[in-house]
């Protein structure tokens, strides 16, 4: 198991990328959607933390919440010939969770372009309100017929316009 986690830069492998510092969030917008979950068992580690990989799920379970709360839920996307696709996800753990704690997820997108946007993610223990996550995702619109990126629909981001900040 040691070894997954050993450089072992031989022959034809890829280079291990240097560590870096997880790049410090756009400052937040007006409504950065405030979506309050519970920690409950089955999303637990055999240590009693929230599992790493539940993150992910409470993240995008919150997303979901948020989009419907600005009056786009799936259903209204598909209506309209879209859909976002997570391109890329990036995360840093900051201090562990357990049974019964109550977050806060508090998420926001900076700097829309044509098909892409950054949407920046802080998850916050709701008892002492410290960060103990926090994640980043570029999302893509992509047109349901043809399945090719498009553009972010100018009254999706009207809608959205208290949940973005520019960095």
């Amino acid at each position: 198991m040691v070894e997954a986690f050993m450089d072992q830069n031989g022959p034809g492998d890829e280079p291990i990328e240097a560590r870096t510092k997880f790049p410090k969030p756009p400052p937040l917008p007006a409504n950065p959607g405030n979506i309050e979950c519970a920690v409950e068992w089955r999303d637990l580690d055999p240590n009693g933390h929230l599992n790493n990989a539940a993150y992910f799920s409470y993240i995008e379970n919150g997303t979901l919440q948020l989009c419907s709360n600005f009056g786009w839920p799936i259903d209204r996307m598909e209506k309209e010939g879209f859909a976002i696709f997570a391109r890329r996800y990036r995360i840093e753990y900051l201090k562990p969770v357990g049974i019964g704690d109550r977050l806060i997820l508090q998420t926001w997108v900076a700097d829309p372009r044509r098909a892409m946007a950054t949407r920046h993610y802080r998850l916050l223990r709701k008892s002492d309100m410290q960060p103990v996550v926090q994640a980043r995702c570029l999302w893509v619109w992509v047109d349901i017929e043809n399945e090719k990126p498009m553009r972010i629909p100018p009254h999706f981001l009207e809608d959205f316009a208290t949940n973005i900040t520019q960095s």
